[in-house]
């Protein structure tokens, strides 16, 4: 038996362990928006000034369909702002009731 295998019976001996004390879970607040840095975009409309973020937030789209409307479609800012959303079931994104064609 050269093994390390025994040939009686085994046993087993229960090893106890301290439990593990955690301490307790402190919030953390995320630092806030640094939106006066470089790559943060501002537009003005109408003698206000603001990032794409809060244009969004103030018009109540999402920040990517004002982006793509003023850089993908090539919209005015005017337009972008101002056009509302069209609920169509049958596309994906949002646009608004001008089409890419259109001046």
């Amino acid at each position: 038996m050269g093994c390390g295998v025994s040939s009686g019976p085994l046993e087993v001996t229960p090893v106890e362990k301290e439990p593990v004390v955690y301490p307790e879970a402190v919030y953390v607040p995320r630092p806030p928006i640094r939106i006066n840095t470089s790559n943060h975009i501002h537009i003005t409309y109408l003698g206000k000034t603001a990032t794409y973020r809060e244009w969004a937030e103030t018009l109540g789209i999402s920040r990517h369909t004002l982006y793509d409307r003023l850089h993908r479609y090539h919209w005015t800012v005017e337009d972008a702002l101002t056009t509302p959303l069209i609920h169509d079931n049958k596309t994906r994104f949002q646009i608004g009731r001008k089409r890419v064609g259109d001046v």
